[in-house]
């Protein structure tokens, strides 16, 4: 019958190589954890961009006023690069046509970051100068750094606006 080996009756060689295996799976298992921890996007920065607007008569003028926010839906605060931060806002006159910047504005420029579950808001103005508009679109690009942000379009009918006001 074969006996049990003890430890100490094993060569040094094969024990230093047991020594050496176990560490190679303890080291090994330790950067596994950790890749999957990261690799599973557990510290992702995510934030929801939001584009909301109103539309009022001020004299004889449209105005649309845009509230925009930006809601950090992540596990960690998200760095915000005020300096690329914006909203651009285009105009169309029939559906056929390209859209043309109107208007480009900067946003979140007293935000440094935004903390888990906070919100940071700010507001755009545009005024409605011509008639023949059909649309507008408002673009909003949140950015963390000049290469990584977030994106949202809104896209204003003003045909159907101007029915539902009774004109």
């Amino acid at each position: 019958m074969l006996a049990l080996l003890q430890k100490a009756d094993l060569p040094l060689w094969v024990q230093l190589l047991d020594v050496g295996a176990t560490l190679v799976i303890l080291i090994g298992g330790a950067v596994f954890a950790c890749y999957k921890f990261f690799a599973e996007r557990t510290h992702a920065k995510r934030v929801q961009v939001g584009v909301d607007y109103e539309m009022a008569q001020v004299g004889g003028e449209m105005r649309v006023s845009f509230s925009i926010s930006a809601e950090n839906i992540g596990l960690t605060r998200v760095k915000v690069a005020p300096e690329y931060c914006g909203m651009r806002i285009y105009t169309r006159r029939n559906r056929n046509d390209q859209w043309w910047l109107q208007q480009a504005d900067p946003v979140f420029q007293d935000e440094q970051w935004i903390e888990p579950t906070e919100t940071i808001e700010d507001s755009v103005w545009f005024e409605l100068y011509r008639s023949d508009w059909v649309a507008i679109k408002a673009d909003l690009y949140v950015a963390s750094k000049h290469n990584k942000g977030w994106v949202v379009n809104k896209v204003i009918n003003l045909a159907v606006v101007d029915q539902a006001e009774g004109g």
